[in-house]
């Protein structure tokens, strides 16, 4: 499912793990502080638990939610944006 994660890190050691590790993960970014991308509920729940461990509470914040391809396809952008066909790109899915 497409997830999105946005944060605001104000340290910049932590700052930088964490974009590694959401570009590990499969994200990519579409904005400085905002990432997109098709990770299932394994990786999903491994980033959660690493970013846990990573980012300091008291002083940053990070969201990650998922958003269906019906409603991602609905997504209206103002100015420069990002090309969201690259996210709806067709991918070889299985439904039993």
């Amino acid at each position: 499912m497409l997830t999105w994660c946005i944060y605001d890190i104000s340290n910049n050691k932590r700052r930088k793990k964490t974009i590694c590790f959401l570009e590990e993960t499969g994200l990519e970014r579409v904005q400085y502080s905002v990432f997109l991308g098709d990770i299932n509920l394994k990786n999903k729940e491994k980033l959660f638990r690493n970013m846990k461990q990573i980012l300091k509470k008291s002083e940053d914040s990070l969201y990650l939610f998922s958003l269906s391809e019906t409603n991602f396809k609905n997504l209206e952008i103002i100015g420069k944006g990002f090309k969201k066909e690259a996210f709806l790109e067709e991918k070889n899915v299985m439904i039993f």
